[in-house]
């Protein structure tokens, strides 16, 4: 193999975690499909069966002491069984078309089998709490072992999956929230596909017996994983909560979105099953982030007021149907938050008080956003426009699509006015205003915006297609499917950024070199901070990091600060005279450094060369 191609291929460890969360997927497809029942939306499976694997750890973890690991095979078990009684009741498991959307992702799901994490949050964040689960077995408590996540009253929506993996691997699989990401981004384009072919039908629900073609399933890849603006990689493809929540969402919506339809057209039956498909969605969105609750909140305003735009349906039947979709994630966000509040009080993102919040930053707030706006121009002028139509429909409704757009319009005004409110009263005053991630926020509408985008453009192309010459697309999108990840590798390999790929061999090397009792100082102040928590990551447990000092980090009493860590050890990222005259040592330019106390002062132990670069800085992530 050539060496230029190694780091772009799996191993053989690499295509057994592949595996794992494949087996993981399809456990969760299975109880999915037992739960929504012979009638449901098949292409939902994924997210529902999610929703049942969350209800159950959440209840079970919060109420008692059953460790998590005796949950996993009994359910391992009933998923096994249950995919083999839905084989014999339907002929098949999966959505139709699921076989052939997997074919179109198996070079993706390649491309990404050997990634590792390397984005801030993961190191902060998500592999903590998905770490923690594996090990302790366990939601945080007081007398358990501490959960060293920035934020460990977070919600465990997504490492609850990586959890399920990792007994499957039989060991702790870094990447397994990526690849996991990837498939509901699979899932979440086999059902473009079928909105896609039920808008060339006519209507919600019209074509659900027909195979959608590789043209279909390549078209709803191509919207779901590859075209901008609704995917970015570096949110993509990573252990965050983002492409769960947008899935969700859109899930979610359109699932509620079809049971208003089938209310409207007097199919009770589907009525229910799409209501409790779309309550099950709804479990996992308030499971993946805290704030998702303002997400529930939103949607569930947007199926009541299209609901009620439904003449066929009565108030009273709309509050039935939006109550029965919105009460069980209710009942499992509260089961969380009772934990929270007896075991980690103050251990999430919490609203500040009242003299504290940044209401003087409103008018400052709103013009970054106005800006950040314009700079995604694309995304936001789609809403928008869904938005103009959400409000036609309104006051003219005119079926289906009406009904849809008022529910994702009403969506996008309402998260975006929840945004401003978080920005006043939640975020500090730097974040609140410089309006942080307020693009990353709104990719968790993305996915809506897709399947309202993509059904509409379907009823479009129904109405006028015939009065232009059709060109058919399908076999050009298949093309770009199979070629663009292989294309575009360099772009979704974003972590083999060859800095972060040194601290990780750097990071090895200490976990062997320290003993088990090293204290640890981490000095980098050329960053602004991401490698000392790359750093704290990847020697945790093994050893203890005391003390770190970055960019950002307060510079006042630093002599005094370091002497109370009680350090024995220090790593030496980036140099400066500052650290330089703290540590009393010669550690030129070019290299990284650990030193160790002695009782003559600071000596070096070892050095590591950077690999080809003078400073990490001088590499663009």
């Amino acid at each position: 193999m050539p060496p230029s191609l190694s780091p772009y291929l799996p191993n053989l460890a690499d295509l057994g975690a592949l595996l794992a969360v494949a087996g993981a997927a399809l456990a969760i497809v299975a109880l999915g499909a037992l739960a929504g029942g012979r009638s449901r939306l098949a292409e939902a499976d994924l997210l529902c069966g999610w929703g049942v694997v969350i209800a159950l750890f959440t209840i079970v973890g919060t109420a008692t002491r059953v460790p998590f690991s005796a949950l996993t095979h009994p359910l391992i078990a009933i998923a096994a069984a249950g995919a083999f009684w839905i084989i014999r009741r339907d002929g098949r498991l999966t959505a139709r078309g699921a076989v052939r959307m997997m074919l179109l992702g198996v070079p993706l799901l390649i491309v990404v089998a050997p990634m590792s994490a390397s984005q801030w949050d993961e190191f902060s964040q998500w592999l903590y709490s998905a770490k923690y689960l594996f090990t302790v077995d366990a939601f945080p408590r007081p007398d358990l072992a501490q959960n060293p996540a920035s934020f460990p009253g977070y919600p465990y929506g997504l490492p609850m999956i990586m959890f399920v993996v990792a007994r499957l691997a039989g060991g702790f699989v870094e990447n397994a929230g990526i690849v996991f990401n990837v498939v509901v981004l699979l899932s979440f384009a086999l059902l473009l596909a079928r909105l896609i072919a039920d808008g060339a039908a006519g209507g919600p629900d019209a074509d659900g017996d027909t195979t959608p073609g590789f043209g279909h399933c390549a078209l709803g890849f191509l919207v779901a994983a590859v075209v901008p603006p609704f995917i970015v990689e570096k949110i993509a493809f990573t252990t965050y909560a983002e492409v769960g929540t947008a899935a969700a969402l859109a899930f979610a919506a359109i699932l509620g979105w079809q049971a208003i339809e089938a209310s409207a057209g007097g199919n009770r039956e589907r009525a229910r099953t799409r209501a409790w498909q779309s309550a099950l969605a709804l479990v996992v969105l308030v499971s993946l982030k805290q704030a998702n609750l303002a997400l529930l909140i939103v949607l569930a305003g947007g199926f009541l007021i299209a609901g009620l735009r439904r003449p066929e349906i009565s108030a009273a039947r709309v509050a039935g149907l939006v109550t029965a979709i919105v009460v069980p994630s209710v009942i499992v966000y509260l089961f969380w938050r009772y934990h929270v509040q007896l075991y980690l009080p103050g251990r999430e993102f919490t609203v500040r008080g009242f003299s504290e919040w940044n209401v003087h930053l409103l008018p400052e707030t709103l013009s970054t956003m106005l800006g950040i706006a314009l700079r995604k121009s694309g995304f936001f002028a789609l809403m928008i426009v869904i938005a103009g139509f959400s409000l036609w429909a309104l006051f003219k409704h005119r079926g289906p699509f009406g009904t849809l757009v008022i529910v994702s319009g009403a969506v996008f005004v309402g998260y975006n006015a929840f945004l401003v409110f978080a920005y006043m009263t939640a975020f500090g005053e730097g974040e609140a205003r410089h309006a942080a991630s307020y693009w990353r926020y709104n990719m968790h509408l993305g996915l809506l915006a897709a399947a309202t985008a993509s059904y509409g453009g379907a009823l479009v192309w129904r109405r006028h297609g015939a009065a232009v010459r059709a060109f058919r697309a399908g076999w050009l999108a298949a093309v770009l499917v199979l070629a663009l990840p292989v294309v575009l590798v360099n772009k979704v390999r974003f972590d083999l950024h060859p800095p972060k790929q040194y601290v990780r061999t750097v990071g090895a090397e200490l976990v062997r070199i320290l003993p088990p009792d090293a204290r640890l100082a981490v000095f980098d102040p050329g960053d602004v901070g991401f490698y000392t928590r790359l750093v704290r990551y990847l020697l945790h447990p093994d050893v203890a990091t005391v003390f770190e000092h970055h960019i950002f980090a307060n510079r006042r009493d630093l002599p005094e600060k370091f002497a109370k860590s009680g350090a024995t050890h220090a790593w030496v990222h980036t140099q400066s005279d500052e650290v330089r005259a703290l540590l009393g040592a010669e550690i030129p330019s070019g290299a990284s450094y650990l030193l160790k106390r002695t009782d003559e002062g600071w000596r070096v132990v070892t050095s590591w060369p950077y690999p080809g670069y003078d400073l990490p800085t001088d590499i663009p992530d």
